[in-house]
């Protein structure tokens, strides 16, 4: 339900200094904040820490800091995410983050492969088989972009569009 769109057909500027120009490249369309307006960074020096895992019969926890992942522009000190999978259940995703400033909007971004509606007040359907994203309708404000793919590798996994869910807070 919740997808990575994957990779466009490999060009000359795939491999070239524009290759975060390219929209598939960029961290705003994966499931991933932006923080004060900004995505994540490219490059060795901007990388996760504090990476740790645990698995059981019942569920499956994973969380790191990714504060190093974004630019400091962004004032940020800190933010860890958590997944966490209750298998046979659902996916919890946590983000705790400390700023040094407020300068812009936190939005979390999440692709969707079906059309995605705003079911009611703080549930968004993905699918129909019921799936839905539950959030906070007092903390975000919900927005549903149309992607229209016009490369054909991405095309051949999705078909003409696919969906961006944007939830700001």
């Amino acid at each position: 339900a919740i997808i990575d769109a994957g990779v466009e057909t490999y060009t000359k500027k795939t491999f070239s200094g524009q290759r975060y120009d390219i929209w598939t490249m960029q961290s705003g369309f994966h499931s991933l904040p932006a923080v004060n307006g900004f995505m994540q960074k490219d490059g060795a020096d901007f990388k996760a820490s504090d990476v740790k895992y645990e698995t059981s019969e019942d569920l499956v926890k994973f969380s790191l800091d990714l504060s190093g992942s974004y630019p400091d522009e962004a004032a940020l000190k800190s933010l860890k995410r958590t997944l966490v999978l209750e298998r046979g259940k659902r996916v919890i995703v946590t983000d705790q983050y400390d700023l040094s400033e407020v300068t812009g909007p936190f939005a979390l971004s999440l692709l969707a492969a079906q059309k995605p509606e705003l079911q009611s007040p703080g549930n968004i359907l993905l699918a129909d088989n019921g799936l839905t994203i539950s959030f906070s309708e007092a903390q975000f404000d919900p927005s549903i972009e149309t992607i229209e793919i016009d490369d054909s590798q991405l095309r051949r996994s999705w078909g003409e569009m696919i969906y961006r869910i944007v939830l700001t807070l």
